[in-house]
């Protein structure tokens, strides 16, 4: 819901996840202790392991693409919601042990020799013990107390959604609508393969744009139209699935722009990739702003990747610029922790446009 329906990329979507659970989980266990159902101990070991997991997952989530990572997480809310609406057959009530036997649920004066004299629906089997009839109302205790608490957790959940999709709309300074879109854009605005872009330029040189997850056409908006005084034609494609990328070069070069570059950020350099692999002869060159996973097969037009040093797919740009195929292939590893177009917001937002703009005029055919 955060990444389609709020625009923001995975790494937003968890922190706020992470906020989401963390109030759910507080409020849950208020709710366990007041029903007398909180097992410290175990919730200590509990808390422990899932720490420990964390930690370790965390820095292998940076291998994994971010289609993937939600891909995987989509699987695991439907396995959660499955196991949730199972409503189990109705029954009486549990019994509930003391320290003189079993009562009768719902009763508060019996002695322990109620045990033999209780109904059928009381009698512990044959051979069973009151401390193992203990256990397994123990048991039944703790399910029920799970239950209770993914009820409260499905019901939080949705609350808190929808505050955060409220403040959302309103927006704050640092997270409106400027940190994703170009705002009002001076591109015109094109129809690709009946999806909406935008357009800037009337040169012999093509240029597709692809955006992050979070962000969207116009947020190319000053790189857009400093490519395009350069003499390129310059397209931004509002989808960014491989398909609608190719229907923009195709649709370039079916105008008579022969030579196209392809230039991404994010899930948009992924979606590029992914294009390039399957169709190494498509593009005239690339640049990429911290694509999130390798690929193989590309051809060896000219490939530019940037990224920054403290993000965690850093590596991912180094590795694509050695392992390459090709001569010109180069990487710029910049100081700072800023993802793809988050970087365009930085003080380095000149000397990447700079990069970008040197490449497209070097490879550029004359």
């Amino acid at each position: 819901m955060l990444v389609y329906a709020l625009g923001q990329s995975p790494a937003q979507a968890t922190t706020g996840s992470l906020v989401v659970v963390g109030v759910t989980a507080l409020t849950g266990a208020v709710a366990a202790h007041r029903a007398g159902n909180i097992m410290l101990g175990r919730g200590v070991v509990f808390g422990v392991v899932a720490v420990g997991g964390t930690a370790a997952g965390a820095p292998g989530a940076a291998y994994v693409s971010e289609p993937v990572l939600l891909a995987a997480f989509a699987v695991l809310m439907l396995l959660v919601g499955g196991l949730m609406s199972r409503t189990p057959a109705p029954g009486p009530p549990p019994p509930r042990a003391t320290r003189s036997g079993i009562l009768r649920a719902g009763s508060s004066k019996h002695s322990a020799s109620d045990w033999t004299t209780a109904p059928t629906a009381r009698t512990a089997p044959h051979g069973v013990g009151p401390r193992v009839i203990g256990a397994r109302v123990c048991l039944v205790g703790v399910m029920s107390s799970v239950v209770d608490m993914l009820g409260i957790l499905a019901r939080t959940s949705l609350a808190l959604s929808v505050v955060m999709a409220l403040t959302s709309c309103g927006g704050s300074a640092e997270t409106s609508s400027s940190a994703r879109s170009g705002g009002d854009s001076s591109g015109e605005t094109t129809s690709v393969a009946g999806a909406s872009a935008l357009r800037w330029g009337d040169g012999d040189y093509g240029v597709v744009l692809a955006h992050g997850a979070a962000f969207d056409a116009a947020s190319w908006e000053k790189q857009a139209v400093a490519i395009a005084d350069q003499g390129a034609t310059v397209i931004a494609v509002e989808n960014i699935d491989p398909d609608a990328i190719r229907d923009a070069v195709e649709q370039l070069q079916g105008e008579g722009v022969a030579d196209v570059a392809l230039v991404g950020a994010s899930a948009g350099a992924d979606a590029i990739l992914d294009l390039a692999s399957q169709e190494p002869r498509l593009a005239d060159q690339l640049i990429l702003l911290s694509p999130n996973a390798t690929v193989d097969g590309l051809g060896d037009e000219p490939k530019l990747f940037v990224a920054s040093k403290d993000e965690p797919v850093a590596h991912v740009s180094a590795e694509l610029a050695e392992s390459s195929p090709g001569n010109e292939n180069a990487v710029k590893i910049l100081p700072g922790s800023a993802h793809a177009q988050n970087i365009l917001a930085t003080d380095l937002a000149g000397p990447v446009l700079g990069a970008m703009l040197e490449r497209l005029k070097r490879f550029a055919p004359r």
